[in-house]
C-alpha cells in the first residue's frame, strides 16, 4: 500500500470512527497525528480500538500504542455487564444479535473502523465474537496477561479474565500480543501431539500429520456445559499439548447467552470448547473457517511455551481452512480499497 492509498484508508477509518456511534464509545482526536508521524518514519500502521473495560490496565494499552506499527483510534463498545450476547448491535454478517461481550470490537473491525482491538475473555468473549464475525482472536490468559478484577461466570465460577486482541489478520493478532507479552511467540509444530476434534475436516488431520504432529481425535460431547468442557480439557491435555476444536456456527442456529437460555445454552448455539478456554487458563486462538460464524479454537496450556504452540498450530488451521472470497472481498477488500464513494456504497 502507497503511503497515499494508506492515507485515504485512514481518512476513511477515521470518519466511520464518528460515524457509528453505536460501537464505538470514543475516538482519539490525537490520532491522525500520531498516524503521520509513524508512516512519515517509515510504518504501515495497524489501527486498534480497546474495549470499554476497567479489566485492561492503561499501560497495557500504551504499550501498543508505543509501538512504532500500531495506531490507538478508538474505545469500542462492550455488552453490558459482560453479556455473551449485545441485543444493541447487529452482527454484520449475519444479521443476528452481535455476540458479546467484545462486540463492538468484532463490529468495529468488519465495519472497517479499525484492524485490531485489545479485548479480554472471561467465558469466550474475546473467541465467541471473533468466530461470529469471521475474525481471528486470541485469549492470551495463559501467558498471563490477565484482567484487574476478579470475576465469575453464569455458573457462579470464579474466574479472572484473560486480554487478549481480535483481528481480521491472524500475523496482525500475533503481532500486537507479541508486543502485549514483550517477547516473539514462535514454535515449532514438529513432534507436537495435537488432539483433534472429530468434527474437523479430514483434509486439516492429514496437514497436521504432514507437519509433523501426532493427532488424536476426539467428540466434543456435551462440552458447551463448562462442567463438562472443562473435563474433557483436563483429559485431553494429559496426553496432548494442543487442543483444536471445531466451533460454530455461533449465535446463528441459537443464541448461546446465558439469559436467553434461561441458564443452560445448548449445543446449537455453536458454543463449546471456547466457553471453557479462559476458565482452563489457556492461550486460545479462535481462527476463522470457511463455514459462516464458524471455525476453530485452539488452545494450550499455561505457559510460553505452550502459547507459542497454540499459534504455531493455529497458522496451520488457518492456512487449510481459509475464509470464503466472499467475505474476503466484501469485508477486507473494502479496507484496501475505500474508493467507493457515497453513492456506490453497498451497491
Amino acid at each position: 500500500m502507497t503511503e497515499l492509498e494508506w492515507m485515504e484508508r485512514f481518512a476513511y477509518s477515521y470518519a466511520n470512527a464518528y460515524r457509528y456511534r453505536d460501537s464505538v464509545v470514543w475516538v482519539n482526536r490525537t490520532a491522525p497525528t500520531t498516524a503521520r508521524h509513524k508512516l512519515e518514519a517509515g510504518a504501515e500502521p495497524i489501527l486498534f480500538g480497546v474495549k470499554d473495560t476497567n479489566q485492561i490496565p492503561r499501560d497495557l494499552v500504551e504499550r501498543l500504542a508505543a509501538e512504532p506499527d500500531f495506531v490507538w483510534l478508538t474505545v469500542d463498545k462492550m455488552a453490558a455487564y459482560g453479556r455473551a450476547l449485545d441485543p444493541d448491535l447487529v452482527n454484520p454478517l449475519t444479521g443476528q444479535w452481535m455476540t458479546g461481550s467484545s462486540s463492538g470490537s468484532a463490529v468495529n473491525i468488519l465495519r472497517g473502523v479499525h484492524d485490531l482491538a485489545i479485548a479480554t475473555d472471561g467465558g469466550g468473549s474475546i473467541l465467541g465474537p471473533a468466530l461470529a464475525a469471521q475474525l481471528y482472536g486470541i485469549n492470551g490468559k495463559g501467558l498471563g496477561l490477565v484482567g484487574a478484577h476478579p470475576s465469575r461466570s453464569t455458573e457462579g465460577m470464579p474466574l479472572s479474565v484473560g486480554i487478549g486482541v481480535l483481528s481480521h489478520s491472524l500475523a496482525f493478532a500475533k503481532r500486537a500480543m507479541e508486543a502485549l507479552f514483550g517477547q516473539a511467540l514462535d514454535a515449532p509444530v514438529e513432534g507436537l501431539r495435537v488432539a483433534l476434534d472429530e468434527a474437523a475436516p479430514d483434509h486439516l488431520a492429514d496437514a497436521l500429520s504432514a507437519s509433523g504432529c501426532t493427532v488424536r481425535r476426539f467428540a466434543k460431547g456435551e462440552s458447551h456445559q463448562r462442567v463438562h468442557g472443562l473435563a474433557l480439557m483436563a483429559e485431553l491435555f494429559q496426553d496432548c499439548q494442543v487442543i483444536v476444536s471445531a466451533e460454530g456456527p455461533v449465535d446463528v442456529d441459537e443464541y448461546a447467552d446465558s439469559l436467553v437460555m434461561n441458564g443452560q445454552p445448548t449445543a446449537r448455539g455453536g458454543k463449546h470448547l471456547l466457553r471453557s478456554a479462559n476458565l482452563a487458563d489457556t492461550t486460545a486462538v479462535a481462527v476463522a473457517g470457511s463455514s459462516t460464524a464458524s471455525g476453530f479454537v485452539v488452545m494450550a496450556p499455561n505457559g510460553v511455551t505452550a502459547g507459542a504452540q497454540a499459534l504455531a498450530v493455529a497458522r496451520v488451521v488457518a492456512e487449510q481452512c481459509p475464509r470464503p472470497t466472499l467475505f474476503e472481498d466484501y469485508f477486507l477488500g473494502r479496507m484496501r480499497s475505500r474508493s467507493t464513494g457515497f453513492f456506490h456504497e453497498g451497491m
